[in-house]
């Protein structure tokens, strides 16, 4: 088995729309509410025990986004000048792979927030925190939890994956670079220093196409460890696979970022909510 290891520190990568914030001198006289507010702001929350940190919230029409943060608030503004004349109704994405993709109505007139109108409160913050549900568990499972640097034993990787009955029947999964069922790449990444190691099982470009239900499906991989040469430190392990469950916006996956699907550091920006395994390399000795 051929192992190619791709060593990437982990950046964190935000997506941040600058803007002056403002109001016009023309106020909407009919709905009372003026026509100068171009940020709004919210709050959305996962339907599992998953914190909702790093949820893309994108709104259509002008194609920004940006995530949520560790208690699952987030904030969007419009830029100031580049907008003006844009009137209507325009939805609000709110995504994680492994969730039902939601969104909420969100007016605009002459390129400003109307406050107090559709799913925003007369603040400009969502009138209720957006819950999204879960159609798809992923756990990643170690063994051993721990080993000890320049070890021969073998590392044993597993994958479980199965859908939410009270969401979908099924979901449908992608494994790139993979084939007969074997787990395909892995990530190591440091707990403490978000170093980034990706580890190839198989030296193939094929992928397979897997339909998940309510019956848990395993994928699995043994890996040698000395061949890893991962240096001393905890790490989240958990595997590279894609969703085809739904059809998402291609101008949401583009903002996302470019190369999101390739194995390396772009595929981090993709918001997964899943359960990672843990590696810890002891000092040898």
């Amino acid at each position: 088995m051929k192992i190619n290891k791709l060593s990437i520190v982990f950046l964190v990568i935000a997506i941040t729309m600058l803007a002056q914030s403002g109001c016009t001198s023309n106020p909407v006289v009919d709905d009372k509410i003026s026509s100068g507010q171009r940020q709004i702001t919210g709050n959305v929350q996962l339907d599992s025990e998953n914190r909702p940190e790093r949820v893309f919230v994108w709104l259509d029409g002008f194609d920004i986004g940006t995530y949520t943060n560790n208690e699952g608030n987030f904030s969007l503004t419009l830029s100031a000048g580049q907008n003006e004349g844009v009137t209507g109704i325009f939805k609000l994405f709110f995504f994680v792979a492994n969730y039902e993709l939601d969104y909420e109505n969100i007016a605009v007139r002459n390129g400003s927030f109307l406050f107090g109108q559709e799913g925003l409160d007369s603040q400009g913050r969502l009138r209720e925190s957006k819950r999204l549900e879960l159609f798809l568990i992923i756990n990643t499972m170690v063994e051993p939890a721990s080993i000890k640097f320049g070890s021969v034993d073998n590392i044993d990787i597993s994958l479980v994956l199965q859908t939410n009955p009270a969401v979908s029947d099924t979901a449908t999964v992608v494994f790139p670079k993979t084939t007969a069922g074997i787990l395909g790449p892995v990530f190591f990444q440091n707990i403490d220093t978000d170093e980034l190691f990706v580890f190839e099982t198989l030296a193939v470009e094929t992928q397979e196409m897997v339909i998940v239900g309510a019956n848990p499906i395993e994928r699995s991989a043994s890996l040698k460890f000395f061949t890893l040469n991962l240096p001393t430190a905890k790490y989240a392990v958990f595997p590279f696979l894609h969703m085809a469950h739904q059809e998402i916006p291609a101008q949401l996956l583009n903002r996302i970022g470019p190369n999101f699907r390739e194995l390396g550091l772009s595929y981090l920006r993709i918001p997964f909510s899943r359960k990672d395994g843990y590696l810890e390399v002891l000092p040898a000795g």
